[in-house]
Order: structure tokens, then C-alpha cells, then sequence
């Protein structure tokens, strides 16, 4: 089995106040179980400095899932159908 992993980071400024901006991280992984299957898991943390009242700064996910993959019948390239969220 062999595992990939992503990372990414954005960083929004509020361009009007400097103080205020949102951020999100993402991390996850995909573990190849066979040719075909893998199992997926995700985090994201999404920050808001100033979010809409009653409503928090912080934002977390937590994915999981099953990554299906397979070749077209052409054998030119690989399909991926969506992650299945559990």
C-alpha cells in the first residue's frame, strides 16, 4: 500500500482593514488499498477574524471516505468518480 498526501493554505486579506482575513487549511490523505480502492481522510480548519453574529471564528471538517478509480475502456486514462463521504 502506498499513501499520498495534500496540503493546502490560503490566506485572504480584507484589503479595506488590514487586521481582518480569513484562512483556510486543508490536509488529507488517500491510502491505495488495491488497483482500484482507496480510503480517504480529510481536515480542514476554515478561520474567520470577523464572522457574521452568532456564528464561530473557527470552522473544522472531518472526512472520511472511499476513493474508487478505474481506467476507461479506451486505456487512454483514468476516471475518478467522486469520494463516497461516510
Amino acid at each position: 500500500m502506498n499513501t499520498l498526501l495534500t496540503e493546502k493554505l490560503y490566506f485572504f486579506p480584507d484589503l479595506n482593514d488590514t487586521s481582518e482575513y480569513r484562512a483556510t487549511f486543508n490536509f488529507g490523505t488517500v491510502t491505495k488499498i488495491s488497483k482500484w480502492l482507496g480510503w480517504q481522510n480529510a481536515f480542514g480548519d476554515i478561520y474567520v477574524t470577523n464572522p457574521p453574529a452568532g456564528a464561530k471564528q473557527n470552522d473544522i471538517l472531518l472526512t472520511t471516505g472511499l476513493n474508487f478509480s478505474f481506467t476507461d475502456l479506451t486505456g487512454v486514462g483514468v476516471a475518478r468518480v467522486p469520494t463516497v463521504r461516510l
